[in-house]
């Protein structure tokens, strides 16, 4: 499934549970990166899934005590997300 037909879907329990491949991201957030930073790097991220992912994905939020701490990206298939780790 490409990244825009993935944004685009309702997220289900079916569909999480279908995404067991996360890769977290502490620090992702734009309190701790400032926007411009932040607006990179979620790009850089958002255009490599593009380009290199065919099965569902997702961004998620990591809040700690309320406050956003960064991001989880969540991958359906085990080589997405090794990828995708070691790219970033």
């Amino acid at each position: 499934m490409s990244a825009l037909g993935s944004k685009l879907r309702p997220i289900t329990a079916e569909r999480l549970a279908n995404m067991t491949h996360t890769v977290s991201q502490p620090g992702l957030a734009h309190a701790d990166m400032g926007d411009q930073g932040f607006e990179t790097a979620i790009g850089e991220r958002r255009r490599w899934i593009r380009e290199h992912c065919q099965d569902d994905q997702l961004i998620e939020p990591i809040r700690q005590k309320g406050r956003l701490v960064g991001r989880r990206f969540r991958f359906e298939h085990p080589d997405d997300a090794f990828h995708f780790r070691m790219r970033f």
